[in-house]
């Protein structure tokens, strides 16, 4: 039988850091949705993570944070834009893409040299990532099926192949906001909670580098469990 615990019960993040050091999968909530979790630096764990999904083994990863000061170590460098977003809306749902630190040791599949980061606002979710460190996350779905909301989704398609569920209740189905960061600018690459007013907001006293100004080119509405292009970036 899976194993479920409330997320605010006494010893559900302690057990969920068991699972996570011991090479497991959990599946906790990220935002609006539940989502798969494991330790980003054992690749053993990253080919289950995507295994469980049914994904390509080159299937892009999110990497969860516990704090903004984490980025230095997986970045090879933070431009100002991402500093003034972080600022602005971490912890919650924003997720940044930034160019990866040459030295990392993560799978991050077919990243197209960045790292996408977030810090979760999920108490819970973000104790497990304190208690670990960066770790990997996608959506606790098969690939192409709709976002899970409930943790009875989650163990319907998973089962006892995760080694412990999360439960923080029913969730909104909201999905972060993926601006690039990677070329020195602010590009919304998929909309999200956060909009792309918010986001230019944010950044708009600063002088645009790398790829030009802060960009929000229109987007087709991205499809259950995938972005506009087509892509399974980030969940």
């Amino acid at each position: 039988m899976a194993l479920v615990l409330d997320a605010a019960e006494d010893g559900a993040v302690d057990h969920a850091v068991e699972v996570v050091t011991g090479g497991g999968l959990i599946v906790a909530p990220v935002g609006g949705v539940y989502a798969l979790i494991g330790d980003a630096f054992v690749g053993q764990v990253t080919a289950l993570l995507r295994a469980l999904r049914g994904a390509a083994v080159d299937l892009p990863l999110t990497l969860l944070v516990r704090s903004h000061k984490q980025l230095p170590g997986l970045a090879s460098q933070v431009p100002e834009a991402a500093e003034e977003l972080v600022a602005g809306f971490w912890p919650g749902p924003l997720t940044l893409l930034l160019p990866v630190a040459e030295s990392i040791a993560v799978d991050l599949g077919a990243s197209d040299g960045t790292v996408a980061v977030r810090q979760p606002a999920d108490e819970a979710t973000l104790a497990v990532v304190g208690g670990v460190g960066p770790l990997a996350c996608s959506s606790a779905a098969p690939v192409a099926e709709p976002l899970p909301a409930t943790i009875a989704e989650a163990v319907d398609a998973f089962g006892e192949s995760v080694g412990a569920y999360l439960d923080a209740g029913e969730l909104d189905g909201a999905r972060s906001t993926v601006v690039d960061c990677s070329r020195g600018g602010a590009e919304v690459r998929r909309r999200g909670a956060i909009s792309a007013d918010e986001v230019l907001d944010a950044v708009s006293g600063l002088d645009g580098t790398g790829s030009g100004e802060p960009s929000a080119a229109p987007q087709a509405p991205a499809g259950p469990g995938g972005n506009a292009d087509g892509s399974e970036r980030i969940d």
